[in-house]
């Protein structure tokens, strides 16, 4: 049998109700990964059975809390594989941006219109 990613949310699933020793529901699942997520609206059970179903695809912060929840790698949940990437270290990802150097940061297209001038501005000179 193919492993797809609603298959195994489902056995992420089927892995939460084994380590709480009774049967989490869809509308369960969809409040918990809410809660871990801070949402203040829960996840409804439709929404869960159609990512089990592979219907829908959840985003990465999902599948995170999903993997937190039952104890499972969110590298399987997302690819069928263990991650391979090691943790993250506490504030790194504010270091590397602290990294990058100035002129990277402001950016612009070539085609964009100079700062302070509105792009009607623009088009009036053009036309």
């Amino acid at each position: 049998m193919e492993s797809t990613i609603g298959r195994r949310i489902f056995i992420a699933h089927l892995e939460l109700s084994y380590r709480l020793e009774r049967r989490v529901t869809l509308a369960e699942l969809g409040r918990l990964v809410a809660e871990r997520l801070g949402r203040d609206a829960p996840f409804a059970a439709t929404a869960v059975s159609k990512w089990e179903s592979g219907l829908q695809t959840p985003g990465p912060e999902v599948i995170e809390a999903i993997a937190e929840l039952s104890g499972v790698d969110p590298g399987w949940i997302s690819h069928g594989a263990k991650s391979a990437a090691p943790e993250p270290r506490a504030g790194s990802r504010r270091e590397g941006v602290e990294l990058l150097p100035q002129r990277v940061r402001h950016v612009r297209r070539k085609d964009a219109a100079p700062r302070g001038r509105q792009q009607g501005q623009a088009k009036k000179r053009d036309a």
